[in-house]
């Protein structure tokens, strides 16, 4: 994932904390959007940005989904992880 020191989008607003303050943001592909090599992409602030991996989807395969939280859910999901070992579907 590649960092920006600063907001690099003219009009800038964080889609999660809804505002533009000036603090590192990352780029977050939009699926559907790809063309080739490129794709459409959303700036977000990196420290908005709450990320836990789910590895029980592809078991068999070995894929794993990375999903984006909230932060008001992060305090019940890792009590489910801590309690099963994964997120597992029902939390989705």
């Amino acid at each position: 994932m590649r960092i920006f020191d600063h907001p690099t989008m003219d009009g800038f607003t964080c889609p999660i904390c809804g505002t533009n303050e000036d603090k590192p943001v990352t780029l977050v592909g939009v699926v559907g959007t790809q063309e080739g090599n490129n794709i459409g992409a959303i700036q977000y602030h990196i420290d908005c940005l709450h990320l836990v991996v789910d590895d029980f989807v592809g078991k068999e395969t070995g894929e794993k989904i990375v999903y984006q939280f909230y932060i008001d859910h992060i305090p019940d999901i890792r009590k489910k992880v801590k309690k099963t070992g994964g997120l597992g579907n029902d939390v989705l």
